[in-house]
């Protein structure tokens, strides 16, 4: 498989504005609330960069394993659980290639990656692999014209079930809090694609 993974393209500043971070979390804790229940699950955070989701999911009673190839991603990430007392674990790997033995997870969650991978489809096979039977993939895209469903296609050729598609917007109301550059990032990020699917 191969050793290439298109870096993430934007890392916004934990703290440059904390109204607009806090209404981002809230969308995406309605997203796992709505996608996975209230009953605690193993979730693997793929490309978990600093953390914030595996952290948040972990706020909401699941056990997060989160993994990103960047070792200094996954020790800022590793710091940050530490700091909330967080049970979330973080480890170097691959999103192509976990270290991980089949049916690990009851889910797997994957944002702002999928469509940067050389070749997707391994990735899909890999986490398909680690999903047990029943577990459920979320993919997070940014929205962009015209590819509305292309995750959904790609999850259905690489058997995932149940396949569904729908946007999140960030919310936009604190935008003046920020500097115009912060608003600029945040404006590119207020509308997601969510896709997921469920391993047959």
């Amino acid at each position: 498989m191969s050793d290439t993974m298109a870096p993430r393209t934007w890392t916004f500043p934990r703290a440059s504005c904390p109204a607009i971070d806090a209404a981002t979390r809230d969308t995406w804790r309605g997203v796992f609330v709505s996608l996975l229940g209230e009953r605690p699950v193993r979730v693997l955070d793929v490309a978990s960069g600093d953390g914030s989701a595996a952290l948040q999911l972990a706020a909401l009673g699941h056990y997060p394993h989160g993994v990103d190839r960047s070792p200094e991603a996954v020790r800022t990430a590793r710091a940050r659980a530490a700091e909330r007392f967080a049970s979330a674990e973080f480890r170097v790997g691959r999103a192509d290639d976990l270290d991980f033995p089949a049916a690990s997870f009851d889910a797997v969650h994957a944002r702002d990656l999928l469509s940067s991978l050389p070749h997707p489809q391994w990735a899909l096979a890999e986490w398909f692999r680690v999903l047990r039977p029943g577990g459920r993939l979320i993919v997070a895209e940014i929205a962009q014209p015209g590819r509305r469903d292309v995750a959904a296609a790609q999850l259905r050729v690489s058997g995932f079930g149940d396949v569904a598609v729908r946007e999140i917007r960030c919310s936009r109301h604190d935008d003046r809090r920020a500097g115009p550059w912060y608003r600029c990032l945040a404006a590119s990020r207020r509308r997601w694609i969510v896709t997921s699917g469920k391993r047959a």
